[in-house]
């Protein structure tokens, strides 16, 4: 009776050793996880389980699968079908008596690459990589992976049989947050900024009068700023080849605050609200025909020594400032539009300040 009870305890305690039940939560942060494993209460191997790339048109993530054997006890077999005494036997590979089952367990929901083998080599430096699964975002991915401990079988005649002598099953539940944070942060920022600015567009909030106060810079200068700061935090986040999907992503921002740019370059609206005043001298009733006159007679003055230019520097200033004034009722489109008499008082203007 006490070795029945102590067999039944022995059972149990081997059943609850031979399955592991890990749940695998992978995102940007922790973008890969490691899993022990333990065989009488030691280390002698690892799986390692990585996000290896980015998410399809789907949301689904490739993640990879890798089992390193560091034992010197065992080796490692995986098995893509569950196989009988009998097909074993034709693979050299043999029950051990205690030995729980009458057949091998197969790997559920991972492919095998059978040019690797069943065989794990016991080598920390080479690890078995399971083709990739695809784990979509919000959904639990269920795999297990039944590790066959063997040894080789002692034979004189055959050194390539194997003796199985138990069964470690690891149950991955893999989950994948692919969501990009930071990008989801940025994206919300500029489409925020981006509706707010073409709001006041389309309402014409921006004068571009240059009379207008304050100037369309000063207008503008909270959106601009606004702009350059997420181009720097978007900057700072496009740590990729050009070629991947996340590059990409960051620069379809970058050119939609480059949209922006542009639409306050082409932008022009004058809200004609700001009062101008307009200018008005005692030189206004002349022609800029005149105005020439009278600087060019004071150059020839000031050059024939029969004026100081103290005498004249007020009268000048006044006659130049009347033509050049954009507020000026009479000469400002004709500063516009007579190219030669413009050029000829500008020049005039020069000398005599120069002197």
């Amino acid at each position: 009776m006490k070795k029945t009870l102590f067999a039944i305890i022995s059972f149990c305690l081997a059943a609850s050793t031979a399955f592991a039940q890990n749940e695998i939560h992978l995102n940007e942060d922790k973008p890969q996880d490691e899993i022990p494993i333990d065989i009488n209460g030691h280390e002698q191997g690892r799986l390692f389980i990585k996000i290896n790339g980015e998410p399809d048109n789907q949301g689904r993530s490739p993640v990879q699968i890798q089992l390193e054997n560091n034992s010197d006890d065992y080796e490692f077999l995986l098995f893509d079908h569950i196989c009988s005494k009998k097909e074993l036997r034709k693979n050299k590979i043999y029950f051990d008596k205690g030995y729980i089952g009458r057949t091998t367990l197969k790997v559920e929901n991972i492919d095998l690459d059978a040019s690797q083998g069943y065989l794990i080599p016991p080598d920390p430096n080479i690890r078995y990589t399971f083709p990739d699964i695809l784990v979509e975002e919000g959904k639990t991915y269920n795999c297990k992976i039944p590790i066959h401990l063997a040894k080789p079988k002692r034979n004189w005649f055959c050194k390539k049989k194997k003796k199985l002598y138990d069964i470690i099953t690891y149950t991955l539940d893999i989950s994948v947050e692919n969501k990009d944070k930071a990008y989801d942060k940025l994206k919300h920022e500029c489409d925020s900024l981006l509706a707010v600015f073409n709001e006041a567009l389309a309402s014409e909030k921006f004068c571009t009068n240059s009379h207008h106060r304050p100037s369309f810079k000063v207008q503008t200068e909270k959106y601009t700023t606004a702009n350059h700061k997420l181009r720097e935090q978007i900057n700072e986040n496009k740590g990729w080849s050009k070629e991947s999907n996340k590059y990409k992503r960051y620069n379809a921002l970058l050119e939609s605050l480059d949209k922006m740019d542009y639409a306050l370059e082409q932008y022009k609206h004058d809200c004609g609200k700001h009062n101008v005043k307009k200018h008005n001298c005692p030189y206004c009733k002349l022609s800029l025909q005149e105005i020439y006159n009278r600087l060019n007679r004071h150059y020839i003055d000031l050059h024939n020594g029969t004026v100081q230019q103290t005498a004249i520097i007020n009268e000048v200033n006044a006659l130049y400032k009347c033509c050049t004034d954009s507020s000026c009722a009479k000469h400002a489109q004709q500063w516009k539009n007579n190219d030669s008499l413009k050029a000829s008082i500008i020049e005039c203007y020069k000398k005599i300040m120069a002197y």
